[in-house]
């Protein structure tokens, strides 16, 4: 499970400093209450990221529990194809 994590991280890390939320937060500046558009989207941006991040976490800790089972590494194989 841990080979898995570390063949996802990078991944993960791409798509977190991804171009697109930079662009959306271009955008939201010209807007007319560009100040708290803008604060409204980092929130929701953090939101976001710590959501993924918990469900992230919660899948590794399940994959603890049955850890060898050969159901397991099938299930991590599924979701590094998901992700």
């Amino acid at each position: 499970m841990g080979d898995v994590i570390g063949n996802i991280l990078p991944i993960a890390i791409a798509i977190a400093f991804s171009p697109f939320p930079i662009i959306g937060l271009i955008l939201t500046l010209f807007t007319k209450r560009a100040r708290t558009n803008s604060l409204f989207f980092l929130l929701g941006w953090i939101v976001g990221l710590a959501v993924v991040a918990a469900i992230v976490i919660a899948l590794v800790n399940a994959g603890r529990i049955t850890a060898g089972s050969e159901s397991t590494e099938q299930g991590a194989s599924i979701l590094q194809l998901l992700l």
